[in-house]
């Protein structure tokens, strides 16, 4: 008999399999863990971005480009605007007065991340006043009274997937906060 070194093609085989497998359970791993990250990402510029109406209309107390602050959400779209239009409380767009602020209007139409208020319609809008960061939201175009309802929530989700995050903002005090689960 001889002695012989080397490996089979059995054991070669074998090892390609399992680094092909491996492989495989990496590369669904991490399109997974970037389509959640993506989702997150856009989750948190939603509620920076309604924190930054807030903060402006708090800090621009003398403010000659606005009345108010205002926060316009749509079912895959946010923006946040200087409300000094024709119309007060509702967006009028830039070219009739209303400035668009923060360099901010998120567009998820190209995607599949959508909001859904709970207990309201869209369109949805938050107003801060200059000063004071006193809130006023209307739904539809009506006006809803803080005695109404204390909190506003909005579901921010991906559709066809499990990928959800909640958005409440506090009428009293105009607060926005993100949660991963509703509080109870």
């Amino acid at each position: 008999m001889r002695n012989k070194k080397g490996f089979t093609l059995i054991e070669l085989l074998l090892v390609i399999a399992v680094i092909g497998f491996l492989g495989v359970a990496a590369i669904t791993s991490y399109i997974n863990s970037t389509a959640t990250f993506n989702f997150l990402s856009s989750y948190k510029s939603v509620v920076s971005s309604m924190r930054t109406a807030r903060s402006y209309a708090i800090t621009n107390k003398d403010s000659s480009e606005a009345e108010r602050y205002g926060v316009l959400l749509e079912d895959d779209k946010i923006t946040v605007f200087a409300d000094n239009g024709q119309n007060p409380f509702e967006f009028d767009e830039e070219e009739e007065g209303d400035l668009i602020v923060y360099n901010k209007t998120h567009d998820f139409s190209e995607t599949s991340y959508r909001m859904k208020p709970i207990e309201v319609g869209f369109p949805l809008y938050f107003f801060y006043e200059l000063g004071s960061g006193d809130l006023m939201t209307y739904s539809n175009g009506t006006f809803i009274p803080k005695t109404d309802l204390k909190y506003i929530t909005v579901i921010f989700y991906e559709e066809n997937s499990d990928l959800e995050r909640f958005i409440v903002v506090f009428q009293v005090s105009g607060l926005t906060e993100g949660f991963e689960q509703l509080p109870e």
